[in-house]
């Protein structure tokens, strides 16, 4: 069972400080969101990934260093996954 299947909205940033003001205010219109923080270790299974998502809030910098091109390939990498 996929418990992320109602979730319209993703959510990923490595900072779950700067998250939750977002995750809030989709609360309070009673919009459903999955927050990943982008490490590997907590991404979904490969049978577990996400379908029907809508909307996607996307942070392009998630933490791990690197510079030009590696910093969107990163996000691209963690998205895929997801």
């Amino acid at each position: 069972m996929n418990e992320f299947a109602g979730s319209r909205v993703l959510l990923l940033d490595d900072r779950a400080e700067e998250a939750v003001p977002v995750i809030n205010a989709f609360s309070r219109k009673g919009i459903g969101v999955v927050y990943f923080d982008g490490r590997p270790e907590g991404l979904p299974k490969k049978s577990n990934r996400l379908k029907g998502i809508r909307l996607a809030v996307l942070d392009i910098d998630l933490g791990e260093g690197g510079s030009g091109n590696t910093v969107p390939a990163t996000l691209v990498q963690r998205l895929a996954q997801i």
